[in-house]
């Protein structure tokens, strides 16, 4: 783990991940299954003109780069390159911890009740037009990372992948890949070339046994059933997703889960056997590709 990232500067990362990671899934749990963002969340997307964020997943270098434009200018961004080819593992940590303390008072920020919707508005419609361009700006970079994020992460604990890589081995020629990205976010097929040309190249060509692969693998939602320990699952899948969970002993998982407040102070995780068993079904869920939990 310390080859990787800091520990201080891990942990910071997760706490402020998982918050709002629970708050998508709770509201997951609302939507029969299917990945449906809550109402605010769709309002964002449309209002931002970011429908096109599923471009994101065809290169995951975007990601870092629109993280970065939400607080940097190209410049800034080109001369942090730079410095990061010699960045010690410290010095890394270190700008990923700012980072973080940056993003969490955004994250904090969003408007999830329709008083704080109101007072949003409210507050934008007080900015001067140079500081609303700016805020567009910002906010069209942040959330276009917010949800592509979303996706990586949720395809994590469906299916053991990111989207990135999906999207990758389905340009590949993996029908699989191809069918399992779109059920984790459907805007893929409309947004993506190469997901929009090969179905409609399908629909007009008639390739019945394609476009039933694609009928069949979206037809169910791809989660099931309720998580009990929601922050845990986003552990498992934010450590999966940057190449750690396999890295790490059950007991270290823990000791993470202990300092990231999994479960708060009323269920707190203090078995390693508990979590143990947690994680088998985290991974017998990524083989099934569905989510059918207690």
């Amino acid at each position: 783990m310390l080859e990787l990232l800091p520990r201080d500067s891990l942990i910071a990362a997760l706490k402020g991940a998982i918050p709002d990671a629970e708050w998508v899934i709770r509201h997951l749990e609302k939507s029969n299954g299917w990945l449906q963002f809550p109402p605010v969340l769709v309002d964002t997307i449309k209002n931002l003109k970011i429908e096109q964020y599923p471009l994101i997943y065809e290169d995951e270098r975007l990601l870092t780069y629109f993280s970065l434009r939400a607080w940097l200018t190209d410049q800034e961004i080109r001369e942090l390159a730079i410095q990061a080819e010699t960045a010690s593992l410290e010095q890394r940590g270190e700008f990923l911890k700012e980072i973080c303390d940056a993003v969490e008072p955004v994250l904090e920020s969003i408007p999830k009740t329709p008083e704080q919707i109101k007072a949003a508005q409210e507050l934008f419609a007080s900015l001067s037009e140079n500081e609303q361009r700016e805020a567009i700006k910002r906010g069209q970079a942040f959330y276009s990372v917010f949800f592509a994020s979303f996706g990586q992460t949720f395809s994590m604990m469906m299916h053991g992948e990111k989207l990135t890589t999906l999207i990758a081995k389905a340009k590949a020629g993996d029908d699989d890949a191809f069918c399992k990205a779109i059920r984790i976010d459907g805007r893929i097929l409309t947004v993506v070339p190469y997901f929009r040309e090969k179905y409609e190249r399908a629909k007009q060509l008639g390739e019945s046994a394609f476009l039933d692969k694609v009928s069949v693998w979206t037809r169910a939602a791809p989660y099931r059933g309720r998580i009990r320990h929601k922050s845990l699952w986003v552990v498992f899948a934010l450590l999966d997703q940057a190449g750690m969970l396999a890295n790490l002993s059950h007991r270290e998982i823990l000791d993470i889960c202990d300092e990231v407040g999994v479960g708060g102070a009323e269920n707190r995780i203090e078995d390693v056997g508990y979590l143990s068993k947690r994680l088998r079904e985290y991974r017998k869920l990524q083989k099934s590709g569905v989510a059918s939990t207690p």
